[in-house]
């Protein structure tokens, strides 16, 4: 009976353990119709050139109206290959440049969107544009989860929180000269302040945890427009 018992125990531990990864490994769900799209740049950022970032976004293009939308769902800290080195990437890129870091974030996204999900863009000459919606969250959170799907390592990742995808919308118009893309107008909309807290967690990884196991913060507030 005693052994059944702990059986039974280490069978539970395991699954709870076991949903936390599948949770964080299974793909990132998009809406009906669209598309879910990967992308990987690389960014020299200050001293520490080399850093590589994968960003997973949905994409949707509606080819009768003209309107493409985005939708960022995770943004990957992969480093520059050496151990450990998404930390120094996180710091160096992010902490102290997020201005530039959402800019090359943002451009990534849409110049792959641009050549995979919208089916053309028209001519300036036409007079006819492509209206582009990118959503983002206004509230984030951290996440470090073990990663299969390329490589078997842990994974150290932002993913935006659930409820607050439509409260940041970058929209601009655009349209084709030659091989350019050529915007016509760019516009920002704040739906709503944030509905999480604006205080960022200020220790990586969190009190009692490591970079070698499952974990993720609460929810924090990011600004909408550049600043």
């Amino acid at each position: 009976m005693k052994k059944y018992v702990i059986l039974l125990v280490l069978t539970i531990l395991l699954g709870f353990a076991t949903n936390n990864n599948i949770k964080a490994q299974g793909e990132t769900d998009c809406p009906e119709g669209a598309t879910l799209r990967e992308v990987t740049f690389v960014s020299d950022c200050f001293s520490l050139p080399g850093c590589r970032f994968r960003v997973v976004y949905c994409c949707y293009f509606d080819d009768i109206n003209l309107r493409l939308e985005i939708k960022i769902k995770r943004i990957d800290f992969l480093g520059t290959g050496e151990p450990y080195s998404w930390w120094a990437c996180y710091y160096t890129c992010y902490y102290y440049n997020r201005q530039a870091f959402w800019a090359a974030i943002s451009q990534a996204v849409k110049d792959d969107a641009f050549n995979t999900c919208a089916s053309w863009i028209p001519d300036c000459d036409e007079g006819v544009i492509v209206q582009i919606k990118e959503y983002r969250s206004q509230c984030w959170y951290y996440e470090n989860f073990w990663f299969t799907k390329y490589e078997h390592q842990w994974l150290f990742v932002m993913r935006p929180c659930e409820g607050g995808d439509l409260k940041c919308i970058h929209e601009f118009k655009i349209c084709r000269r030659g091989t350019d893309v050529i915007v016509v107008e760019e516009r920002w909309i704040v739906e709503g302040p944030p509905n999480c807290t604006t205080e960022e967690p200020n220790e990586l990884p969190p009190p009692g945890k490591t970079w070698e196991e499952y974990w993720r913060t609460d929810c924090f507030a990011k600004p909408c427009m550049p600043q």
